[in-house]
């Protein structure tokens, strides 16, 4: 099976084809505020590159957050107007889940991704018989509060680790590449056992409400307190 791949949940933006677990080609590009000017030249650009026809995609990953909410809502309305216009069907993996995934460790993996304000965007896995499996939801928490939670057999990965010097010791480096690959690793193994998103309801995982959202909020209660 082949699948095209779309990750905007941050910089860089970018895109893959992946086929029966071998990573056909990718492009990436740092181009953090205009994904939206970018992203399909990018998909163009990929297909020529490997020779293949956007005909021939059995179905269309996308990363589905948390991240970015412009970036996570480009990505995420790309991919489900490709799998309508194509008639096949699209599946969203979690960012938390793909970083994981690049990760072997005997404990806890926890992948964290930065939510400013010493916030982070974080879940639980562990590898049980060759398969990720998570162990919590994704969250989002003060990284402090979640430290004092933790238990000592755990490990913190994902790029977004080298923000906290409170991590020192508990993460692991992040491997050179993109989740790219995980990502498209990840919706095959689900793709085997007929295990697709709904092309309609499939929607980013934001976690949290938007800065907008939060300040609209404040601005009604502050009215409701007058």
């Amino acid at each position: 099976m082949q699948v095209l791949v779309i990750d905007t949940h941050s910089s860089p933006t970018g895109v893959a084809i992946v086929e029966d677990e071998e990573l056909v080609g990718e492009i990436s590009i740092y181009e953090e505020y205009s994904q939206s000017d970018h992203l399909l030249p990018l998909i163009q650009d990929l297909f020529l590159r490997t020779n293949r026809k956007i005909e021939s995609i059995d179905a269309f990953v996308v990363c589905k957050g948390p991240g970015s909410f412009t970036g996570l809502r480009i990505g995420m309305t790309t991919a489900k107007t490709f799998a309508q216009l194509y008639e096949k069907p699209v599946v969203g993996i979690s960012t938390l889940e793909a970083i994981g995934a690049k990760f072997m460790f005997t404990g806890d993996i926890i992948p964290i991704v930065d939510g400013r304000g010493g916030n982070v965007y974080y879940a639980v896995y562990r590898w049980e018989n060759g398969k990720l499996v998570q162990k919590r939801t994704p969250d989002f928490i003060k990284l402090d509060i979640l430290l004092e939670e933790t238990l000592e057999d755990v490990l913190f990965v994902g790029k977004d680790t080298k923000l906290f010097p409170q991590l020192k010791g508990r993460s692991a480096p992040h491997p050179q590449g993109s989740i790219l690959s995980s990502l498209g690793y990840l919706a095959l193994q689900r793709m085997e056992l007929q295990d697709y998103d709904d092309t309609f309801s499939l929607s980013p995982d934001y976690l949290r409400l938007s800065q907008a959202q939060r300040d609209y909020l404040k601005k009604m209660v502050k009215q409701q307190e007058k």
